[in-house]
């Protein structure tokens, strides 16, 4: 289902390409339309890393004439615009924080007993972390959660219902409330993102320490 969609998003990719090269800006298209088919169910299922990098490429030819050898994480962020809009062009953020966040409101508005939620989370956490190919083992949305944590290098603690993210600090989901936790894990992926550019990149090295974003 998920390279189904990764395929409908192409398309829709290569539809917005023809338009743009009418010289009409193709912004709200691919935040509207390519990117909402690409993440539609993902709450549930996630996303491996290889399906973001065919979403992404596809959000960004969409967006740009020449896309070689430019970032995508740098031109993304700056069709996304400013505010609460800011990601919105990049499919990577929704991609990877939806099964976080549908975690998230589960234990907050308390869908099911939270026991159960915490024992199910228990468990995909026992086969999930540390493996080589975690996304192999995706079999429901708690494993998606668990494997999309991996994707920017956090974990779950599920005894303490807490995230877990690079240099130690942890949010935990009974006190955040499910906004309040998609913030903090856009801001975490964002780090994750310019990490990786940064490396592939090295025009961007500043972006390691993010100087304007402190």
């Amino acid at each position: 289902m998920r390279l189904g969609r990764a395929a409908t998003v192409k398309k829709k990719a290569l539809k917005i390409k023809r338009i743009r090269k009418a010289g009409v800006k193709c912004t709200k298209l691919v935040t509207m339309a390519a990117n909402p088919a690409g993440t539609y169910g993902t709450s549930a299922t996630g996303a491996t890393q290889g399906q973001l990098r065919l979403l992404r490429a596809s959000a960004h030819s969409a967006l740009y004439v020449h896309t070689a050898g430019r970032s995508a994480t740098l031109d993304l962020a700056m069709a996304g615009g400013m505010g609460s809009k800011a990601h919105s062009a990049d499919p990577a953020y929704s991609r990877i924080a939806s099964p976080i966040i549908a975690l998230a409101a589960a234990l907050w508005d308390r869908w099911i007993p939270r026991a159960w939620i915490a024992r199910t989370l228990l468990g995909a956490c026992e086969r999930l972390q540390g493996s080589a190919r975690p996304w192999s083992m995706v079999n429901g949305p708690c494993a998606a959660a668990v494997a999309s944590c991996g994707s920017f290098g956090a974990s779950f603690v599920p005894e303490e219902l807490a995230i877990r993210f690079v240099g130690g600090s942890e949010v935990k989901l009974l006190e955040l409330c499910p906004m309040s936790v998609r913030h903090v894990v856009h801001v975490a992926i964002e780090d994750w993102a310019l990490e990786r550019a940064r490396e592939r990149h090295e025009y961007m090295g500043l972006l390691a320490h993010k100087p304007y974003l402190a």
